[in-house]
């Protein structure tokens, strides 16, 4: 789970089909963005990067995930890094400076 510059706690999904947007001001849960699919292990960690936007790195999904946290919009993005049986990234984080995000 992460913290966005909204405020708002986003949760990737692991098994889950969507991302689980938290707002704790409120109470309040929902799910945002596309339908990813179920079962496979697709993404197991996130972080908020300095243009407001939150990035998942790949677990076992094929493409990397981006949280537009203003718009409350999520999309797969970047090349196809194959197939849902390989594991790929477990961790990620946004650089002290150069306003990037590493996995």
């Amino acid at each position: 789970i992460v913290r966005a510059p909204n405020k708002l706690l986003y949760s990737p999904p692991l098994y889950a089909e969507r991302v689980l947007e938290i707002n704790c001001a409120r109470g309040a849960t929902r799910q945002i963005g596309p339908l990813l699919g179920t079962g496979e292990a697709k993404y197991a960690c996130a972080a908020a990067a300095p243009n407001g936007r939150v990035y998942a790195a790949p677990l076992e999904a094929r493409f990397c995930l981006e949280v537009d946290c203003e718009k409350h919009e999520v999309q797969e993005f970047g090349m196809d890094l194959g197939g849902y049986e390989k594991e790929k990234y477990s961790a990620i984080a946004a650089a002290p400076v150069g306003g990037k995000v590493y996995a």
